[in-house]
C-alpha cells in the first residue's frame, strides 16, 4: 500500500539536519496543538509522514500522541491511527504495530470497510504477520487472515492493497485455493 509514497519528497532528497530539527520542532508544536486548535489535517499527517521517512523512531512518540489526540471525525481519527501504527513498524517495534492496526480493524464499522485506512491496515496485519513467520510458525493465521479479506464485500476497491494481498497469498500457495483478485 501507498500510504508514505505520498510523503516523499518528489526527489527523494532527505531532510537535512536544520531541516530535520525545525520540521521535528514544528510537528512537536502541531501535536501538543492539536486539540486546542483546528489545524489543517493534511499539513499534520504530512508533516508527520515526512518525519516518519526520515526518522520513524522518533517520530513515533509524536504519531502516537496525534493518535489519541480528538480529531475532527472518526475517519480521520482512524488515519492517526494507521500513521502512528506505520511509525511504530518503521522503528521495528512489530508488537506495537500491529496492536494499533489490530485494534484499528476490529473497531472498523461496516460502512468504513471500503476505506483505504482499512485495507491498508489490514494489508500490514498480514505483512506483519508474514515477517514473524519463523518456521512457519504463522502461516495458518495468514492464511486464515488472507481468505477473510478476500471474502470482504469491499475486496478490490483498493487495487494496490488487493495486489499486496495476493502476492502474500502466492508466497503462501493461496492463490489456487482461494481465487484471484478483483472485485
Amino acid at each position: 500500500p501507498r500510504l508514505l509514497q505520498q510523503f516523499a519528497a518528489p526527489d527523494s532528497a532527505q531532510l537535512s539536519p536544520d531541516e530535520y530539527r525545525i520540521l521535528s520542532a514544528v510537528m512537536r508544536w502541531a501535536v501538543e496543538a492539536a486539540g486546542a486548535f483546528a489545524l489543517p489535517e493534511d499539513a499534520l499527517r504530512l508533516g508527520l509522514g515526512r518525519l516518519i521517512l526520515t526518522d520513524a523512531s522518533s517520530a513515533a512518540s509524536l504519531a502516537q500522541a496525534l493518535a489519541s489526540a480528538p480529531a475532527p471525525s472518526a475517519s480521520i481519527a482512524r488515519e492517526r491511527v494507521l500513521l502512528a501504527a506505520e511509525a511504530l513498524l518503521r522503528s521495528g517495534d512489530d508488537a506495537g504495530g500491529f496492536a494499533l492496526l489490530r485494534d484499528l480493524v476490529a473497531a472498523s464499522p461496516p460502512e468504513a470497510r471500503q476505506a483505504r485506512t482499512y485495507w491498508h491496515a489490514s494489508v500490514r496485519i498480514v505483512q506483519v504477520l508474514d515477517r514473524q513467520n519463523d518456521g512457519g510458525v504463522r502461516t495458518p493465521a495468514i492464511i486464515r487472515e488472507i481468505q477473510r479479506l478476500r471474502l470482504q464485500p469491499t475486496w478490490g476497491v483498493h487495487t494496490d492493497c488487493a495486489a499486496a494481498i495476493d502476492a502474500l497469498a502466492e508466497k503462501h500457495n493461496l492463490s489456487a485455493i482461494n481465487g484471484a483478485s478483483g472485485p
